[in-house]
């Protein structure tokens, strides 16, 4: 794996890993809606959520800011 592959696939873990702390079901669905109930930004669309969960994509700065404070 790439140095790359590996970055996205520990931050799903770790996406993976807070949700199950939150008590927030395993749903790109879930955490979008979650997710957009209270950024002030441009919202997500599950098809997002689902590769941040996946490791296919990172969040953007301000939505990784965001995303740590919603899963603390």
């Amino acid at each position: 794996m790439t140095l790359r592959t590996d970055m996205y696939m520990e931050f799903a873990a770790r996406l993976e890993q807070a949700m199950a702390e939150k008590s927030i079901k395993h749903s790109p669905t879930v955490l979008a809606n979650k997710f957009n109930a209270g950024f002030d930004g441009r919202s997500v669309t599950p098809h997002t959520a689902r590769n941040w969960m996946l490791g296919k994509s990172l969040p953007k700065q301000d939505k990784m800011i965001f995303l740590a404070k919603l899963l603390e």
